[in-house]
């Protein structure tokens, strides 16, 4: 594997055959790596070499430091090379422009061998001999930035040396992409698999918004928008963001939180120094902060621990709150339901640290591949940043470019960062380029239970007690770190009795133990990074671009597009009010129906408060029955979001929760044992239907919240270009009714007309000219033509009519086309047809329709139908028809539908010509189709033209939908408008019947200006 070679390697392994020094001087960096002729077997190092020669494993396999090569070079003292099988390739990669110097050993006899470049030949003549040590030097300049190889002739031994030198530099040349993770929390095992730490970017079009300090408690604002969009952006630009208590975040994935503006997060209580005054009168730091010398509180809390229970005592005098809710003064509290989280370039300020047993500024409490990125923690009440305690499975976390620090507000107990583990399970941290500031006494960090890998961190931290405290159970490797003169206890290594293993390697400060290690065994991480010099940590750490929150405005990308806002219904009983059974309340985004088998009203008479919000409800009515049978609450949302529904719940009953009549696996019949009064959440579906209701039982109702988002871009803003009338359907409500079609035409230019119409049974062509004179014909097919007669009608028409010659009839007429002198057919103005008597038509639209070009690689490639609609419930949809430019073959594509386990093929079914249909229920599926996709199912390159699939609903209504995207193994060429759109109709084609309705829900006959909801979606007309 060929990996970067950057300013420094980005792996050394502990065991390895590698020889590094580094020289820093005042006009040049020169980084040395040399080897003995035998192989590297680690393929992550920096270098790739041939195969070692294989006749005596015992000798040539081993590296054996006791041989010395006879010379040095640079001071450096090197090994005794060994014979290769085969030539020797290194491969590399210079992240700056170089200059490389290349060393080989001589033989015995002072033969030289033959050396490559990048398979240019280097000359023996621009060679440098040194005959005393017995090695030829060779040195190329001006190396370019790129791959390189350097390759020896086959079977020769000896030494082989490379030595790379770029130019003098200074921090902003070194190499560090800041928008991409790094280290631990990029893995998903402890070999290394990659995991793409990605936060709110883990899908193409990612939600997104962006929050300003209120003036008052922001704590549940910030709380809705993580759990709601994929970013949110906290902007300081109005003030901080004050937090009355820490923000618990469940089953939160896939997020990121980003600051900028110099955005605070501040907990809401602090540390004053009136409350300073008094711990310090009561003398509360004489007591041991060790467990078991506790005792209770006035509150009746046992505390173990003497120094916690006379602390949290002398608060609870201070304050008068026994409750004791200012130990939960933190900011984000994670869990190990939490996955690919990014945390960037905020300032967290805590309450002050005092030995409570309170809460972290960031507990991070088992939550993996979490990345938490140039932020500053000041005065954590308990620590900083806290992280494990995982249960069920390993964790992984990258903490890098933050500051750690406690001011005066701090009281005691300014211990930064534990990271430890229970349950037997392991935690995997990388703290890079990190600096632990003023105020940090100790955990910087305290490791146990966790691997880590400390790099380039800086200790600035004086009058501290200790810093790296390593105590049992992990595996640490700790380089690259600087500590100030005066740093107590840099470094405290557990021993291997304890299971604690540690290699230190190029630090400084932390005298003996700036290059030690406790074992033999081989320390690594199995990921890439980069090490910077030593020597330059201090100035990289603190310079404009260094750790903290120090990212620009513009280095925070956001998606394409608005910002959006949680919007939110609330709904609450209020005291008077009834309700009768059936009735539906429609609110914004929702509407809300009384069930209609309690048969009485429903009468708010209970007055007893949940909360703020919800303090009347009704006791919903005393019905028995069956499980379906008690008070019920149906609920459809228009819009995707959170239902919370507040309810009384009588003791013993089961409450269920129903999804288009399926009950949702979280609330399958719930019961307590006693009457509970709460609130309780779930995830709803646009179009939906959901139905509340205890099994046989009274279900009382205080009212509900709902909360759904605003995207920022309202409706997709589409013009009444974007669309083509398709059809007029026109009701004829007795025989003779007429039909306008058309007037005011020359007969010097056109020659007569052709009409595409339904059903063509029981309707006659009659037109007129101005004089009353009248020609008439009966249609014949659904594609009729008709010459106009002059010597009937002379010179002009003043109007085409059909006429309907039985009883009551609807006809659907898709176009009339005028035949024009020369042949050629020109379409009418289809928008200009009038009602004449007793009839009405309606005019139906769709949207513009393109031809998608998809070039399938190969056999069994797929292309995704419908992005938009997955999953699609069998409640609501029963098939679909994908329709093509051009005919498809049966022998080279089919349609494949996936049923409930989203992953089994449940059946395919082949598509011929330019349409196909399928049903759902030709196969076996239950509840829900997750994925339609189209095949290939030939060997070798194939390219479908489709136009488009129709979603077919349960009710009939078909929805238009051009949402594709690959699969896999295909690719989307080209799109392109459809050109024959109007031209050349087939009246066979089958056409949408989903109609267009204002936002009250009456359907239209043509699209008007402002909001239409066409086939399921708003647009605006203009």
């Amino acid at each position: 594997m060929t990996m970067l070679l950057s300013l420094l390697p980005t792996m050394l392994w502990a065991d390895s055959e590698w020889n590094n020094t580094i020289n820093k001087q005042s006009e040049k960096e020169e980084y040395t790596l040399s080897l003995n002729g035998s192989a590297v077997q680690s393929t992550e190092g920096y270098f790739t070499f041939g195969t070692p020669y294989s006749e005596n494993p015992s000798r040539y396999n081993k590296f054996n430091f006791n041989e010395k090569f006879a010379g040095t070079y640079d001071d450096v003292v090197y090994t005794k090379g060994l014979k290769m099988e085969g030539s020797t390739v290194v491969e590399w990669m210079s992240t700056k422009p170089a200059t490389v110097t290349i060393v080989q050993s001589t033989w015995s006899s002072g033969e030289m061998k033959t050396i490559k470049f990048d398979n240019n030949e280097l000359s023996f003549e621009s060679a440098t001999l040194d005959e005393a040590n017995g090695y030829y030097e060779y040195v190329v300049e001006n190396v370019s930035v790129g791959a390189h190889t350097i390759t020896r002739g086959s079977g020769e031994s000896g030494l082989f040396f490379v030595k790379v030198t770029y130019n003098a530099t200074d921090s902003s040349d070194y190499t560090f992409d800041k928008h991409n993770a790094f280290g631990w929390g990029c893995c998903s095992d402890i070999n290394g698999t990659p995991y793409q730490l990605d936060g709110g970017w883990h899908k193409e079009n990612p939600t997104y918004t962006i929050l300003y300090a209120s003036g008052g408690d922001d704590r549940q604002a910030i709380m809705e928008a993580i759990e709601t969009f994929d970013i949110v952006v906290l902007d300081g630009s109005q003030g901080d963001f004050v937090l009355s208590e820490n923000m618990p975040l469940r089953n939160i994935k896939h997020k990121s939180i980003l600051g900028r503006n110099n955005a605070r997060l501040c907990t809401q209580w602090y540390i004053t120094s009136d409350l300073r005054q008094a711990l310090n009168d009561a003398n509360v730091n004489q007591y041991r902060p060790d467990a078991g010398t506790g005792g209770y509180l006035s509150n009746g809390n046992w505390v173990d621990e003497a120094r916690e229970q006379h602390t949290r005592q002398v608060i609870i005098d201070f304050t008068g709150d026994e409750t004791e809710v200012y130990r939960n003064a933190g900011i984000f509290k994670l869990d190990s339901s939490d996955e690919n989280i990014i945390i960037r370039n905020l300032t967290l300020v805590g309450p002050g640290s005092v030995d409570v047993g309170g809460t972290d500024i960031i507990s991070n409490y088992g939550a993996t591949n979490v990345w938490i990125d140039h932020c500053d923690f000041i005065d954590g009440l308990d620590g900083n940043l806290d992280s494990g305690y995982r249960e069920g499975s390993n964790m992984f976390a990258t903490y890098s470019w933050n500051i750690f620090r406690y001011t005066d507000r701090s009281y005691s107990h300014s211990n930064s960062n534990l990271t430890t583990k229970t349950k037997g399970f392991q935690q995997y941290v990388t703290y890079a380029y990190n600096i632990w500031g003023e105020g940090c006494y100790s955990r910087l960090p305290r490791i146990e239970g966790s691997d880590v890998h400390l790099l380039n961190n800086y200790y600035n931290c004086l009058n501290n007690s200790a810093a790296i405290a390593i105590v049992s159970n992990s595996r640490d490797l700790v380089e690259g770190n600087y500590a100030v003169d005066g740093i107590k206890n840099p470094f405290s290594g557990g021993n291997t009795d304890a299971q604690a293993y540690w290699l230190t390697r190029n630090n400084i400060g932390f005298g003996i133990f700036d290059n030690a290690s406790n074992t033999d065994q081989q320390i690594e991480v199995p990921y890439p990074y980069v090490c910077f010099p030593t020597a330059d940590v201090p100035t990289l750490l603190t310079d404009a671009n260094g750790a903290g929150p120090t990212l620009s405005y513009d280095d925070i990308i956001l998606p394409d597009g608005e910002p959006g806002t949680i919007q939110k219904t609330v709904f609450a009983i209020k005291e008077g009010d009834t309700f009768k059974s059936g009735q539906t309340i429609e609110l914004e985004g929702i509407a809300l129906t009384f069930g209609e088998q309690g048969g009485a009203d429903f009468l708010a008479a209970k007055t007893e408060a949940l909360d703020e919000v919800f303090t009347v409800y009704t006791p919903g009515n005393d019905v028995n029955g069956n499980k379906q049978g008690g008070t019920f609450y149906v609920f459809t949302p228009q819009e995707d979001g959170t239902l919370t529904v507040a309810v009384k719940h009588n003791s013993g009953k089961p409450l269920y929760v129903e999804e288009d009549g399926i009950v949702l696996p979280n609330f399958n019949g719930i019961t307590f044992d006693e009457v509970r009064h709460y609130t309780f959440s779930f995830p709803v579906k646009a179009g939906s239907t959901y139905k509340l209701y205890c099994a046989g039982s009274k279900l009382g109702f205080y009212g509900f919240v709902f909360k759904w988002v605003d995207d920022g871009k309202g409706p997709e803003m589409l013009t009444e270009e974007d669309y083509v009338y398709q059809k007029t359907k026109v009701n004829f409500y007795q025989r003779n009714a007429r039909f306008r079609l058309c007037s005011s035409i020359s007969l010097n230019d056109y020659q007569g007309i052709r009409i595409d119409i339904e059903n063509p049974q029981g309707f006659d062509i009659l037109i007129k000219n101005a004089e009353g004179k009248q020609q008439r014909k009966a249609i014949s097919t659904s594609s009729f033509s008709m010459a106009f007669d002059k010597t009937i009608l002379g010179d002009s028409i003043s109007s085409i009519e059909l006429h309907n010659t039985l009883n009551s009839k609807n006809e659907t007429i898709y176009h009339l086309y005028l035949i024009k002198s020369d042949g050629s057919e020109e379409d009418a103005d289809i928008k200009a047809f009038k009602n004449l008597w007793e009839c009405k038509s309606e005019d139906i639209y769709v949207r513009k329709q393109f031809v998608h070009s998809i070039d399938f690689n190969g056999l069994w490639t797929e292309l995704n139908l419908f992005d938009d609609k997955i999953p699609m419930k069998l409640k609501t949809y029963k098939g679909l028809r994908v329709e093509f430019a051009e005919p498809v073959s049966a022998d080279n594509y089919a349609v494949k539908v996936y049923g409930d386990d989203g992953n089994r093929a449940i059946g395919k079914r082949v598509t011929t010509g330019l349409s196909t249909t399928i049903y759902f229920s030709d196969y076996s599926v239950t509840n829900e189709v997750n994925r339609v996709t189209l095949q290939h199912i030939k060997d070798g390159h194939g390219e479908a033209k489709v136009i488009c699939v129709w979603l077919i609903r349960q009710d009939g209504i078909e929805e238009f939908c051009d949402d594709f995207s690959p699969f896999w193994g295909c690719e989307i060429n080209s799109v392109t408008p459809m050109t024959t759109a109007i031209s050349s109709v087939n009246v066979d084609c089958p056409v949408s019947n989903s109609g267009i309705y204002n936002l009250a829900g009456q359907r239209l006959s043509k699209p008007q200006k402002g909001i239409n909801i066409i086939s399921g979606k708003k647009v605006v007309f203009k």
